[in-house]
């Protein structure tokens, strides 16, 4: 044992309450370090799931894709999964309350869109041929009108 470390333990003898509120500062510095970085992690993996929630899962967005494009796309290897969305337009809504919005915004998905965005039904299933839509829960409650599975709609689909 060396000199410094002889004469370190000496004053810690010493100084008996100053060795003690050391001690206890270094456990409560490392603690609140610990927890500050254990709190943004958390954070950060909040905000992920929330992200995944809200907007889908899905790391590369391209606008404005042609078919051959679309067909690179999805033949490049880095690919695991295609998602094709495709705004169609406006149309209005008869029979609305909702003066703010008198109008359906529809948009139209692939198979796996369905998948990967968040889409939860309430009743009924997934479109599975062209003409069929899913209507927001929004609908029947701002808009105050009323539709049930199986119901035709006739709309003049613009911008």
């Amino acid at each position: 044992m060396n000199i410094v470390n002889k004469l370190t333990i000496r004053h810690l003898k010493q100084n008996k309450r100053r060795t003690l509120v050391t001690i206890i500062g270094v456990i409560i510095s490392v603690a609140m370090v610990t927890a500050v970085s254990t709190l943004g992690v958390s954070f950060m993996a909040l905000m992920q799931k929330e992200t995944i929630a809200s907007y889908g899962e899905w790391h590369v967005l391209y606008k404005d894709v042609n078919k051959s494009q679309l067909k690179a796309i999805d033949a490049d290897e880095e690919t695991k999964t295609l998602v094709v969305s495709k705004d169609r337009g406006y149309a209005l809504l008869a029979g609305t309350e909702n003066a703010n919005k008198p109008y359906l915004y529809i948009k139209a998905y692939n198979d796996q869109g369905f998948k990967k965005f968040p889409i939860e039904l309430s009743s009924g299933r997934l479109p599975q041929a062209g003409n069929e839509v899913v209507i927001s829960e929004e609908i029947a409650t701002k808009a105050k009108v009323s539709y049930k599975l199986g119901d035709t709609l006739n709309l003049d689909v613009g911008t």
